[in-house]
């Protein structure tokens, strides 16, 4: 099996980069656009920004088996770099205090992330949540709202998928850099909650959670 090069620093590449995007079948799940889980989601949506290499199996196997439950019965080599992405997003999800693993059942598809400020000091009912918008669209900040209904919007995720489709549609996912895949995430994903679970805390940012999972795997 051919690692774009076949060696330590190829196999390093494809890793951190799966490890980056493991999740973006979230955001399609979330755009309505699929109904599969969103780790089949993901590699359906990233195998068209690759460039057909013998390298990108070993990649969307990463996207596809980051769950234990499609993991188990994957029928792969137990040195397969799934296995890595795998136990790196068990680490990285205890940031989310997350339950469950799937974004199929028991969570809301109009959470909005909510503000770290919420469970620090007096705990209050009245909590900042953002809008859900990548980093370029007017240019202000984007401040937690407080003693609003804020939610979000499948029309939203799609907006945010097309600036992903862009960036990948203008280098491909096998030719970017993880810094630069990294830039993209951070643009697009900062105010996109990473888990949405219903009656658990939605604080932590997509963004953050896969960064913090890339981080985890390569030093694996």
């Amino acid at each position: 099996m051919l690692l774009w090069g076949e060696n330590v620093e190829s196999k390093q590449d494809i890793l951190i980069k799966a490890a980056l995007l493991h999740d973006i079948g979230k955001v399609w799940f979330r755009a309505g656009e699929g109904k599969k889980e969103h780790s089949f989601l993901g590699a359906e949506f990233l195998k068209r920004y690759l460039d057909g290499e013998d390298s990108s199996e070993a990649f969307l196997r990463c996207i596809k088996y980051h769950h234990a439950s499609n993991l188990k019965n994957a029928n792969i080599e137990k040195n397969d770099l799934s296995y890595l992405v795998y136990e790196a997003d068990n680490i990285s999800s205890g940031s989310d205090r997350r339950k469950n693993e799937n974004e199929e059942s028991g969570f809301s598809k109009k959470a909005a992330l909510e503000s770290v400020f919420n469970v620090l000091g007096k705990i209050s009912s009245n909590k900042g949540k953002f809008l859900l918008k990548d980093m370029a669209v007017d240019g202000k900040i984007n401040y937690p709202l407080y003693g609003k209904n804020v939610e979000t919007s499948s029309s939203e995720y799609s907006r945010i998928l097309t600036t992903i489709e862009d960036n990948f549609s203008r280098v491909s996912v096998s030719k970017s850099t993880p810094n630069e895949i990294l830039k993209i995430l951070e643009a697009t994903m900062s105010f996109v909650p990473s888990s949405t679970a219903v009656g658990e805390v939605c604080d932590i940012s997509l963004y953050d959670h896969q960064k913090l999972t890339a981080a985890i795997a390569d030093v694996m």
